[in-house]
């Protein structure tokens, strides 16, 4: 059994540690962060911009998701003068589609988007990950990213991309 695989483009051996913050509080704590991100629908899979100003997160079911099923759809909510989170917005096609989407990281550049599956052409999606770039005009089509003999047994993963941008993390089975 794996329990992590570290993917990095250095020579240098990946050294396994977990690095915890100082004071970390011994009990998670929800934080209701307003009417403008907190719903009757449900809120998942928070990632905040690096520059802290941009929250983005996943919306099950809403009304104003994409598609007939209404599945999970990318929200985002901009920092105000105030400190509090400005209104919902969803993000626009096609990295919102029919499927189920959501952002797994931002590169520390604050341009690049980790997306949970492979969108395909077709607008239909495929297991693995893909990125965006963030350009003049939006986000561009997202492109797949092909981690060399990757194989995932089961339907679900998480993906997350290391501070410095250069490490993926995968949970798979």
């Amino acid at each position: 059994q794996t329990d992590a695989i570290g993917i990095s483009q250095s020579d240098q051996a990946i050294t396994a540690t977990i690095n915890l913050a100082d004071n970390m509080p011994s009990q998670i704590v929800k934080e209701n962060l307003g009417k403008n991100v907190n719903s009757e629908y449900r809120e998942l899979a928070p990632v905040i911009a690096p520059d802290g100003k941009t929250l983005y997160y996943t919306r099950w079911r809403h009304p104003a998701n994409v598609g007939f099923s209404k599945k999970q759809d990318i929200w985002y909510s901009e920092l105000q003068a105030d400190k509090t989170w400005g209104p919902a917005k969803p993000f626009p096609e096609p990295i919102n589609n029919d499927e189920h989407n959501a952002i797994c990281a931002i590169y520390p550049d604050g341009k690049t988007l980790l997306l949970n599956n492979v969108y395909l052409p077709s607008g239909e999606m495929s297991k693995g990950i893909s990125i965006s770039q963030k350009t003049a005009n939006g986000w561009g089509f997202p492109k797949p990213v092909a981690v060399e003999g990757f194989k995932n047994k089961s339907e679900y993963a998480e993906y997350s991309i290391a501070p410095n941008g250069r490490i993926l993390l995968i949970s798979a089975q």
